[in-house]
Order: structure tokens, then sequence, then C-alpha cells
């Protein structure tokens, strides 16, 4: 058995990138989309079962594409896909709003049951200013808050939308969101692209007397604007942290926060519509305030878009992540519209996803959409299988915790013909009281070396302290080492190991 320094020392030398090294840390997400069936369920009108089923089949295939974090859409409209305090069910889900399903089930207790059984992490998706996507639709219930508090709102066109200006609906909507974390086991909270609309039709936001009655201290209203959504965002950060210190808080921007040419600090892009001129939405500073743990821009452009290229945004986000995490949105959906230039290769995707991954302070990606799967257009599924072949979990967040867990102890060995047994016992709570969320369990033939920052050696993440290893071949000698890690991926210092020769 080989020493423990020899074993740190190898730790010291090792790296993520590299022949024959896959990464250990990576964000890989998929959105799924609730709002009009668009992903999931498919209609509101099966079953819960058959919705239940959906959902599985969904997990499963991605899973196997590597992804090890799904960020569904829980609220669309100020209604709901659990069972919230606050907002009555959603119409997408039992077709019509304030309807329980029926027979009676919780899907977001559900979804994140299934998450976890599979070492998933689920993402709970909030579209906190959408009040009506559109009354032809539906009619909202007559519990809906805009019925309670229409001066909360505004209409563009046949929308309505929540006025971020008044400090009574922020309180609201961080009541909304709590609720949620309070009672669910997500991982993470996490909000889309809709602040302040864009004008529809020559209808503009109608926030005038809201600016009156609480501007002051601001001489434009686009200031104002940007200060309302910084001060729910800042409110949002605190609350959701003091409330669950593990839970992940992020946000998926616009693609642009500003062109170059109107400031310096922006992306050398032009012609495009920006986070903080046209949406009031200042997502650079939320991540250099540390308000956000991750940003998700949408970067939905080729590598070879003439004015807004992906290449130029995924440099200028490299270069603003002020230690906090940066996760690329990938437009998949755009692989059955290949009207832009590059679409149509096949190599766009998997060019786009090796490019992020050579930034150093870029630290993963999340596809948009789930339904962009069906047809695995441009063969993405089975180039994903290639390059996410081995288990990899999501980076450490050491701003939300820092501490490690404590190694497992007393790891036994036995072999059957069923394969290889391991079972350890849980360690003594860490000094921040928290004991093992997960082990890792390593692999390795005698003789080579213990590069446990290399995931092509990882072979599980369980639960419990135990695992099977069915994959061992015989008249082979292994050395197995498992480690301990906590909700936030932070994977003890220490380690248990020992050899066995399978005949």
């Amino acid at each position: 058995m080989r020493s423990k320094l020899v074993f740190l020392a190898w730790l010291c030398t090792c790296h993520v990138f590299g022949q024959g090294n896959y990464q250990k840390y990576e964000f890989r997400g998929l959105w799924v989309t609730t709002a009009f069936n668009l992903d999931w369920p498919s209609s509101n009108e099966i079953s819960p079962e058959e919705q239940k089923q959906e959902f599985i089949k969904l997990l499963n295939k991605h899973k196997a594409l590597g992804t090890n974090t799904i960020i569904v859409q829980v609220r669309a409209a100020a209604d709901a896909f659990y069972q919230s305090d606050y907002e009555p069910w959603s119409f997408w889900l039992t077709g019509e709003q304030g309807k329980k399903p029926k027979p009676f089930w919780d899907p977001l207790a559900f979804m994140t049951e299934e998450c976890h059984k599979r070492g998933m992490e689920i993402h709970a998706w909030f579209n906190l200013f959408r009040a009506v996507s559109h009354e032809r639709f539906f009619k909202p219930d007559k519990h809906h808050v805009t019925r309670k508090h229409p001066e909360w709102t505004y209409k563009i066109g046949e929308k309505i939308f929540f006025n971020p200006g008044d400090p009574d609906l922020r309180s609201y909507l961080t009541e909304v969101v709590l609720d949620c974390v309070r009672k669910y086991d997500i991982d993470g909270v996490h909000l889309d692209d809709y602040f302040y609309p864009q004008e529809i039709n020559g209808d503009k936001i109608d926030d005038e007397k809201t600016f009156k009655k609480y501007g002051d201290g601001f001489d434009k209203i686009a200031d104002w604007r940007r200060d309302n959504i910084n001060k729910l965002i800042e409110m949002l950060s605190d609350s959701i942290h003091a409330t669950k210190k593990f839970m992940k808080f992020g946000i998926s921007p616009a693609p642009v926060w500003r062109h170059k040419h109107a400031d310096k600090l922006g992306s050398e892009t032009e012609r495009a519509l920006t986070s903080y001129d046209d949406l009031f939405a200042d997502s650079r500073k939320w991540i250099e305030k540390g308000w956000v743990d991750y940003l998700a821009p949408q970067l939905y452009y080729s590598t070879l878009h003439k004015r807004v290229n992906y290449n130029n945004l995924l440099n200028w986000y490299s270069n603003n992540t002020f230690g906090h995490h940066l996760y690329i949105g990938l437009a998949y959906y755009k692989a059955h519209t290949p009207d832009e230039e590059g679409w149509k290769d096949s190599k766009e995707l998997p060019r786009q996803i090796n490019l992020l991954r050579a930034k150093e302070n870029i630290n993963g990606y999340a596809f948009f959409r789930a339904a962009s799967f069906k047809e695995n257009p441009l063969r993405l599924e089975d180039t994903l299988k290639q390059m996410n072949n081995y288990y990899c979990v999501s980076p450490p967040m050491p701003w939300l915790d820092s501490i490690p867990t404590l190694a497992p102890t007393n790891l036994q060995i036995t072999t059957s013909s069923e394969g290889v047994k391991l079972t350890w016992e849980e360690p003594e709570a860490a000094t921040d009281n928290e004991t093992p969320y997960y082990y890792f369990v390593y692999r390795f033939k005698l003789g080579e070396p213990f590069n446990i920052k290399n995931a092509k050696n990882i072979i599980g993440l369980p639960r419990k302290t135990t695992f099977l290893d069915n994959n061992a071949k015989p008249n082979t000698e292994y050395y197995y080492i498992v480690t301990s890690a906590d909700r936030l991926n932070n994977e003890s210092l220490d380690f248990i190991g020992k050899s066995i020769k399978v005949k």
C-alpha cells in the first residue's frame, strides 16, 4: 500500500486537462421548460403517472449524456409546479390554474427525489416578473396575485408583468422563493433573463407613477430601474443563503452585458440587445458583488457570427468572473433552425464546449433546452457520450463552504460472483458539524499512479457506505480508494484505501 504522502504528492502534480485526463468538476446542466408544455410535461391533460414516467425517461436519457444538473422551471407565470403557500397550481400542470393534480402528487418533491437518486442536482427555476403570459391561453385563478394586487403590475401587449419598482412586490417575490427553499431539498435557485421587458408594438413600461413615488435620489428612470433589480437580487441572495447555507443561487442573463463602444468594460459585440441598457439588469454587478454564486449567460451565437460572436463573448465572460462561477448557456435548439451561419456544422457545439473547457475561469455549461434533444440533430448525443464518458460533479463553491468532511474509516473489501464489494464506516462530523453527503470511490490497477483528480478513475458516487464494483476484471490486482464529500462537493483531505486481487 502506497503511503499517503506519496498519494498527496501525486495530487499536487495532477492537472484537470491534458492527455488522458478527464474533468472531475464541471457543471453540466439542462434547462427543462414547463411553460407552454415546451419540454415537460408533454401535455397538461395526461395523468400524473404519465407525467412522472416522462420525467424519469428524461432523467435517464440525460444522465447517460453526462448531465449532472437539471434546471427545471417551477414558476412560469406566478403559478407553481409545487405546493406553494403563496401561488396557485400551474395551468401547464393540470390544465386549469389553481387546480390540484388528481390523483394528488407534488412534482417538485418527486423531481428532487428522482434527481438525487441519480446523483444529479436540481435547481428550481423561477420566472419572477412574468405575471400572466397571455390571457388567450388561460384566465388567472381567482387567488392569483394579480387579482389581489393589480397595483404591482403593468401590461405590455397582451402580457402582464410585475413592476420591480414596488418594494412590497420585491418582498413578496422573496417570500415566494424562500417558501420553496424551506420546504424542498433542492440544490439551487435559478432565475432566467426576464427582468424589465422590451417594448412590444410601441407599448412602453408603465412605471412613471412608481418612479415618482419611490425614485428619490435618481435623476434617470433607467438608473432607478437597475437599482430596483439590484435590490431584489441582493435581498434574494442574503435570504436564500441565510435559510440554507449550501443553497446555490444563479441567474441566466441575456448574453451581452454592454457593448464596448458604449462602455469600455463591455464586450466586443454590436447591434444586439444588452442586459444593462435594454432589460435594466446589471448582471456584471451581481457577480462582482458576490450576490450570485453563478451566472449562466445565454451565449446562443455561433463561433462564426459577425456581430455577436461566441468567442468574443466567451473571452469577455472569462475575464469577468470575480472569483465566482460561470456556466455557459449553449443553444442546442438552433440545430433545429440552422439559419444563422455556423449551425449547420455538426462540430459547432462540441467546438463551443471545448473552447469553454479551455478557459480556466469557466466552470461548465447548460443546454437550452430539453426538447431539442428529441430528434438528436447533428448527432450531438453521440458526441456527448464520448466527451462526457466519466463521472463528474459540479465544482465546489468555497465562498459558501470551504470545510471538507472527514475521511471514512474501516474499509473492508470482499469478492464474490457478483463482484467486489466495498464497505466502510461514516466518519465523525467535521468542524462545521457536517457528515458526508456522498462518497467518491476510485479504482486503480496496482502499480499505476493514484491520480484522483482524473475522473476516469472514479467508479462510483454512492450515498451509502457500501459499493459494489461489478466491472472488475478477473486475475487483476486493484487498489481502491474511498473519500467523502459534503453537499457542496468539498472532498475529504484524507482517504481510506486497500488492495485486493480479483480471482
